[in-house]
């Protein structure tokens, strides 16, 4: 980090005031000379950064602000007041200047008081580097957690500086420090306790975004929680794949088996369920995502990985286990854990129903649910942010939503009329039936969901109402998507969109062209 090289000059005015051998000081300069040269060869300035000289000189109160904030940044938590966490900042600060007055006009500054505050003036010369470049994104930024780390060392150096001089200081500083000792870690206990959740559903995403791009799926989903930069993530993962690297350096990801023997497939069932199967944009193609659950009574655990199979047996895709799924976990007996599935389909363009079997210790066993039909589901053309422009024109059939504005608590400008099943509340269940005009154009479909889209449903049916294609809605949660059919129909089209989620704020949206 370019913090470290703050590192070398402070050494060396360590080194002076200490009075060592000359060897020593020659040893530090050569070292720092080095060390500057690696770093600064071929440097190139993060880009959105702020020039350092530019901020000091045109913005030098902007500087000092985010730095006290940076400074200040351990307390936001209890706090929650820019200004407050701002003050703390100044407070740490001023408060190891009147240690150093004291201290020094008592002639007092000696090895140790030397070491804590250039370890100060470290974090300090942290906090002032992180200021100049980046004042752009506003004194907010100061407060991100990964600047806690620095920030919270320079508070435990002041206190400490305080004990080791309990003598040298007035004693109202002394008691300062006791206070703070105490008070501290009382402040900054109340996101710890966060420690003693239950985090196997982060575990689980994290474990997802890695399985699905080490099969070559970018599932936007779960990888944006993962790393928020697409081209960067997928280079950070080939370079891994290719060298095998960290979680990519086993074969943890793969299965061995082009098809699945008769012979070796269990003739009892496994407890669980195919529930539902979802389309995401995964580069220049669409890519299926399968959800249910899975639990093996006879071993009392949990299958960890997922097998999907044509009709022939023949291996199609792969998935892994562990999400959260409070309902069977209360709804089966023994109450099991983390039984939910996810499971990519490699080969989209398969022919037939998709089966799901589990691997477990007892035997590869058939995963109950109805099979998933892929087979007409290639008429999905693209998944993406919506550009804009306005959706195919449609006919309204049916509709148990409302015709109007967005929901009221849905922070997004929006000039146009919708349909919405937020306006009728969380516990709403009901669909819109719309019709589509024959068109050898495809058809897009403008659409919002939120906070989920676990329980939205799309269905497609031909003019004889036959079902021509249905999953879940792609993930849109809180930002206008567009979903492509290419029909080339020849006849009127019909969509049903359903909102079937209870859960708290679930709601649908579809733009009106």
């Amino acid at each position: 980090m370019a913090n470290g090289l703050l590192v070398f000059p402070l050494l060396f005015v360590q080194a002076l005031f200490l009075r060592t051998s000359k060897r020593s000081l020659l040893a530090i300069m050569v070292v720092a000379l080095g060390i500057f040269a690696v770093y600064f060869n071929n440097y190139q300035k993060p880009s959105g950064h702020a020039s350092s000289v530019d901020s000091l000189l045109q913005h030098p109160f902007l500087v000092i602000q985010f730095m006290f904030t940076f400074l200040g940044s351990p307390f936001n938590s209890a706090l929650k007041n820019i200004h407050c966490v701002t003050a703390a900042g100044v407070l740490l600060m001023s408060g190891a200047g009147s240690y150093l007055y004291f201290i020094i006009k008592k002639r007092n500054l000696d090895s140790v008081n030397l070491t804590l505050f250039t370890f100060l003036l470290f974090i300090f010369g942290t906090a002032l580097a992180t200021a100049t470049g980046r004042i752009n994104f506003g004194p907010q930024a100061a407060m991100e957690s990964r600047y806690t780390t620095p920030a919270l060392m320079g508070w435990i150096t002041f206190i400490i500086i305080g004990f080791v001089n309990q003598i040298t200081v007035p004693k109202f500083f002394f008691q300062a420090m006791k206070v703070a000792l105490i008070c501290v870690p009382l402040l900054l206990l109340p996101p710890q306790l966060k420690a003693f959740e239950d985090f196997s559903g982060t575990a689980f995403t994290r474990k997802l975004a890695a399985f699905g791009l080490a099969r070559h799926h970018y599932d936007e989903s779960y990888a944006r929680q993962v790393y928020p930069f697409k081209e960067v993530l997928l280079d950070i993962v080939d370079q891994s794949l290719d060298k095998q690297l960290s979680v990519f350096g086993t074969d943890w990801f793969q299965y061995d088996h082009e098809k699945l023997s008769t012979d070796s497939i269990s003739k009892k069932n496994c407890m669980g369920n195919m529930e539902s199967v979802r389309p995401f944009q995964s580069g220049s193609t669409i890519a299926y995502r399968v959800k249910g659950w899975v639990w093996d009574p006879q071993t009392k655990s949990v299958p960890e990985y997922i097998v999907l199979t044509d009709s022939s047996h023949q291996v199609v895709g792969l998935g892994i286990s562990g999400e959260p799924r409070p309902d069977v976990t209360a709804a089966i007996e023994g109450h099991p854990t983390n039984t939910g599935w996810r499971a990519y389909v490699d080969k989209s363009s398969i022919k037939g129903p998709i089966y799901a079997f589990a691997l477990t210790d007892s035997g590869i066993l058939p995963v109950p649910g109805k099979p998933i039909e892929l087979a007409e589901n290639t008429l999905i053309a693209g998944i993406s942010d919506w550009d804009g422009k306005p959706p195919s024109k449609f006919k309204i059939l049916n509709s148990d939503w409302t015709e109007g504005k967005l929901p009221p608590h849905v922070k997004v400008d929006d000039p146009n009329q919708v349909l919405t099943s937020g306006s009728q509340g969380d516990e709403f269940e009901g669909k819109v039936e719309i019709e589509f005009e024959p068109d050898h154009e495809p058809i897009n479909i403008t659409y919002m969901t939120g906070p989920d889209s676990t329980a939205q449903k799309i269905q497609v049916f031909d003019s004889d109402g036959k079902l021509l294609t249905q999953f879940e809605i792609p993930e849109s949660t809180h930002r206008w998507s567009n979903i492509r059919f290419d029909l080339n129909a020849q006849e009127k089209v019909k969509v049903v969109v359903s909102d079937q989620g209870k859960s708290w704020g679930q709601w649908s949206v579809l733009l009106i062209p």
